[in-house]
């Protein structure tokens, strides 16, 4: 009260004008606030001072009002020049607060500096209070959709382990696609017998000794499950009697001595072999071994209008060579079985020694692995038996043999 009763002694006032009783009446502006609540005392004018008052809405309730000549450490005139001074509806008197007192015009052109200063306050002031308000609130539509049935992990059906420690290193045995064999297409096929490649030793005068050759070879055509014989024959200009050996031989294959300088390519292609393949054998001179000549042919197995008439082979057993372990240490033994209508067999194992576990391989579903642990040296022996997948009367055996010995016959 001390500090509101300083600042108005500052201004000028209504002389022996008492302030009614009831609720307080508010005069505000954008830079001060005068209240005047219940009390008994006067509140006077110095004497000898001007006053100037305004009515409010005709109800007779003066508000002084500050003169443009008049002193105003405040700052206040400007302001009240600017903006109507408002009362309150909560005044005993009913005045309403929509109604307003129209400020004195003839501050405006002596004030227009203090004006400047008062916008720039305010808005300061509405530039932090922007800042001091929160964020508005998150919409409460989800910003995602919710997980439905697609989402759901997929379970492992396969056998799993929990390991608590392992060392991360590259798979050696990872399943990586083969490059096709089949690189090669029938217009190749039909583009004819590929030439020769003759190769000589450096410094070979080629001029004195003409190359080895093939007599009657060309491509050929054949059906899957038809049986393809091919004579090779080789020829030297120079006399003598070439020798020859295959570079590869298809899957089944044979490379037959007739025992009169020739040799027979005898082959069944099955399902697998469908497409264009290309064999190759090097003829070597009789007099310089390294002087030779390479002839391929190209072979185009066709897919018969019945695939029932390709013949189904038995599976077999993969070789696997005997190991020899000591008596409590771990064994495992990967054991495959192989068909040449390219099926996967099924593998049984017939005698598993005691306390052995029969695992699928984690990559290649062709493979069984078998774990187990010898207790008693001795050999030994494991029948394992590959079952054809569409025949199941169909088999391959082999008996895989294991040699234990005792701990200490591996000591120094």
């Amino acid at each position: 009260m001390h500090i509101i009763r300083q600042m108005l002694n500052t201004h000028t006032l209504v002389p022996n004008r008492q302030v009614p009783a009831g609720p307080c009446p508010f005069v505000i502006t954008a830079a001060l606030l005068l209240s005047a609540c219940s009390s008994s005392d006067d509140i006077t004018q110095p004497t000898g001072t001007a006053a100037a008052t305004a009515d409010v809405a005709g109800t007779g309730a003066n508000v002084p009002v500050l003169s443009s000549t008049e002193t105003d450490p405040l700052n206040t005139s400007e302001t009240m020049a600017a903006a109507p001074a408002s009362v309150s509806n909560d005044s005993p008197q009913g005045i309403d607060q929509n109604q307003t007192t129209p400020a004195n015009s003839s501050n405006t052109s002596t004030n227009d500096n203090s004006a400047v200063d008062n916008q720039t306050a305010n808005n300061a002031l509405q530039s932090s209070a922007s800042a001091s308000n929160p964020l508005d609130p998150l919409s409460s539509t989800p910003l995602t959709e919710a997980p439905g049935q697609d989402d759901e992990p997929t379970p492992v059906t396969r056998p799993v382990t929990s390991i608590s420690r392992y060392f991360l290193v590259e798979d050696p045995a990872r399943r990586i696609k083969p490059v096709s064999r089949f690189a090669l297409t029938v217009d190749d096929f039909n583009a004819g017998t590929p030439a020769p490649i003759i190769t000589a030793p450096a410094g070979f005068d080629t001029s004195t000794n003409s190359a080895p050759y093939f007599d009657g070879i060309s491509n050929r055509e054949v059906f899957a499950g038809q049986t393809l014989e091919v004579i090779y024959r080789p020829l030297d200009n120079d006399g003598g009697l070439p020798g020859m050996f295959p570079n590869e031989l298809p899957e089944s294959a044979e490379f037959v001595d007739n025992r009169n300088g020739t040799k027979t390519f005898r082959w069944i292609p099955l399902q697998g072999d469908i497409g264009v393949t290309a064999f190759t054998v090097t003829a070597v001179d009789g007099d310089a071994p390294l002087y030779r000549s390479e002839q391929t042919i190209l072979i185009n197995v066709l897919e018969p209008a019945d695939p029932s008439s390709i013949p189904n082979f038995p599976p077999v057993v993969n070789a696997v060579r005997p190991h020899t372990v000591r008596v409590g240490d771990p064994v495992v033994m990967e054991l495959k079985g192989s068909d040449r209508n390219s099926t996967f067999p099924s593998v049984e194992i017939l005698s598993a020694p005691p306390g052995s576990t029969i695992t699928p391989h984690y990559i290649f579903d062709e493979i069984t692995v078998l774990h187990f642990v010898p207790t008693e040296p001795g050999v030994i022996n494991i029948d394992v038996v590959a079952r054809d997948a569409d025949d199941p009367s169909l088999t391959g055996s082999r008996t895989v043999s294991v040699i234990v010995e005792e701990r200490n016959a591996f000591e120094l």
